[in-house]
């Protein structure tokens, strides 16, 4: 009896020191990056928290953010600007890309999001615009207006562009991953 209790507590440890690690790597795994640039630089706020200042990166996993949804605040250091504010989302083991530009002209940017899809052989790029109805271009391409699901799309990197009257265009450089939809966010600045 003593030989199976000796035997047993050791087993138990081992175990527990398992399930425990299962835990805090789960843990932490529930966990994505984001990254977040201006011009100019910038006070960074994620749900009335500073996090730091542009350019601003929690690509690491220490640094790396809890997934849920946020509202993020950029403040421009040079107070002649307004604030920006937007809900994001960060999601598991992916980036969001967050840019912003001020301007007494005009202020401009855009949100870069990844989702999983069901299919891991699938690829998908989601464009959205404030305005809406911006016209999109992909690689130089006509493909619609927003708001806009592309669906097939190939592996690797492309080019969007975002067309309004009255509004400045805007061209992002992006890479599409296999099993992922993007949401590409577009914020136009009026062409003053």
């Amino acid at each position: 009896m003593k030989k199976v209790f000796l035997f047993a507590i050791p087993l138990f440890v081992s175990i527990a020191i398992f399930f425990g690690a299962i835990f805090f790597l789960e843990k932490q795994s529930s966990k994505g990056a984001i990254q977040v640039t201006s011009n100019p630089k910038s006070k960074v706020y994620l749900g009335n928290k500073l996090i730091g200042e542009t350019p601003f990166c929690a690509c690491e996993l220490p640094q790396m953010i809890q997934i849920g949804d946020y509202m993020i605040k950029i403040v421009p250091n040079d107070t002649s600007f307004k604030s920006f504010e937007e809900k994001i989302s960060i999601n598991k083991s992916t980036l969001t890309v967050v840019d912003r530009t001020f301007s007494k002209e005009a202020n401009s940017g855009s949100v870069i999001t990844l989702l999983p899809l069901s299919s891991k052989k699938d690829i998908e790029i989601l464009v959205e615009s404030i305005p809406s109805r911006g016209n999109v271009f992909l690689d130089n391409n006509p493909v619609g207006a927003t708001t806009l699901l592309l669906k097939n799309v190939g592996e690797g990197g492309h080019d969007i562009r975002v067309t309004k009257d009255g509004f400045k265009e805007k061209l992002i450089k992006i890479k599409t991953t296999l099993g992922y939809r993007m949401i590409v966010k577009i914020f136009l600045g009026a062409d003053l």
